[in-house]
């Protein structure tokens, strides 16, 4: 038995729930996963794994023998890393998790330079906005807009997401613009609102310099998704609260008009989130330090 590659698959299968999940990710078949977790519990006389229909979960012997062995991993990893530091720049595969409007706004228009200046870094990209199971997928690291509610993570922001108030041209010239956050309370103006699954629609809030204003205002589409929202406000259905990197390729070629320039959304927050039982090795950390080069 290659004991490290058994310790690596017991690792996976913790961290994933299961042993389809886990094999899946490691890319091997289910039985060749399954047996090496069974040698590896010969080995060391104990059972590791209470296995049911639905999910893995580790013994009293195999939650401690899980910390020992990521914390071993960890530490072999951080000596290969110390070791060809002076000779190497990093290398190795790189799973990253991302919204798609941060995929295709940001990260895919501007991952060229990063693959230029590091080309022994390979870069898994998993790209959804549902929340992702960052040790289930195998995830080394995540973007995450907002604010991160998981405490087990630990969180790193790397810059703002602007958000402005837009329309099309065509719904200026229907509804008229409007001159103040009020004017759009009136009655005449629409909002195109955004919710998360299973939550109600957000509330219209835009700030000034030294205001802020929450809008009661009338709204007959809602979408969950930021390119929907885009797609709205182009087809001149209301007026809509746009990241300004999404609005900034419409406004250059006059599709969508800023409306109330002197007001803004709050911005949102973006940050990188990983395990914290994976170590910042130096591929984690190079990539991290790029993002905080194009965020800003």
């Amino acid at each position: 038995m290659d004991k490290l590659s058994a310790m690596k698959a017991f690792v996976r299968v913790i961290e994933a729930g299961t042993f389809t999940k886990a094999a899946d990710s490691i890319g091997i078949p289910k039985g060749q996963l399954s047996r090496l977790i069974q040698s590896l519990e010969q080995t060391l006389r104990t059972p590791l794994l209470n296995r049911s229909t639905r999910r893995v979960i580790a013994t009293p012997d195999g939650a401690s023998y899980y910390e020992c062995v990521v914390r071993l991993l960890n530490e072999m990893e951080d000596l290969e890393t110390r070791i060809s530091r002076a000779t190497a720049s990093p290398r190795g595969k790189l799973r990253v998790g991302t919204p798609s409007e941060i995929a295709n706004g940001i990260l895919l228009p501007a991952i060229d330079e990063f693959c230029g200046r590091y080309p022994d870094i390979e870069i898994d990209i998993t790209v959804g906005d549902r929340p992702m199971d960052i040790l289930g997928e195998n995830i080394d690291c995540a973007l995450h807009v907002g604010r991160v509610m998981d405490p087990s993570l630990v969180a790193r922001k790397v810059g703002d997401i602007r958000r402005i108030l837009c329309a099309s041209p065509t719904y200026l010239e229907r509804f008229g613009v409007p001159q103040s956050p009020s004017d759009i309370e009136n009655g005449q103006h629409r909002v195109i609102s955004y919710f998360l699954k299973g939550c109600v629609r957000h509330q219209y809030a835009l700030q000034s310099s030294d205001d802020r204003c929450e809008l009661v205002a009338t709204s007959t589409i809602a979408v969950d998704d930021g390119y929907a929202m885009v797609s709205a406000a182009l087809a001149g259905l209301g007026m809509a609260v746009i990241s300004m990197f999404m609005a900034a390729p419409h406004m250059a070629n006059h599709t969508l008009l800023r409306v109330l320039p002197d007001w803004h959304a709050s911005a949102l927050p973006l940050h990188i989130v990983y395990p914290p039982n994976r170590r910042m090795n130096a591929k984690l950390r190079v990539f991290i330090d790029w993002t905080g080069t194009w965020t800003s």
